[in-house]
């Protein structure tokens, strides 16, 4: 998570309403109630994830966006290309309509009841809430 964090130009925590009906599979919309990094708004979210989510509509959720991609690796961008084709920068490049892209469907954490439990050294792993995560994260 600290990796997902430290790569992102936003992190928001909302309600995931699921791929937008209009636009198909690649658009996805998240009901933002709270900004902890970067210049996303309240409110409607439209971002892009072309690699999908795990996580259903419904769930809350904290994730962690892409702007911009000038700091991505070549690894990340050569996967890209393997995946995508020509189409590469439609599928992942920001456009008119989304300016922010989930890279990676694990760069999404659900909340379970106001709660996250995270796996570190210990097999049971930690359970943090919403301000706990937030504080650590800062």
């Amino acid at each position: 998570m600290q990796d997902a964090w430290l790569s992102s130009d936003a992190a928001v925590v909302g309600s995931y309403a699921g791929i937008d009906s209009t636009l198909g599979s690649l658009y996805h919309v998240v009901d933002v109630n709270e900004v902890w990094m970067g210049r996303a708004a309240r409110g409607q979210l439209l971002f892009k994830a072309p690699r999908g989510l795990e996580v259903k509509p419904g769930n809350e959720v904290l994730l962690m966006l892409w702007d911009r991609l000038h700091s991505v690796t070549d690894s990340f961008l050569e996967n890209s290309q393997r995946l995508y084709g020509q189409n590469v920068w439609e599928r992942i490049g920001p456009d008119s309509l989304a300016s922010y892209l989930l890279p990676f469907a694990k760069y999404a954490f659900p909340f379970d009841r106001g709660k996250m439990k995270l796996r570190g050294t210990d097999v049971y792993g930690d359970e943090y809430s919403r301000k706990e995560l937030h504080g650590a994260l800062l």
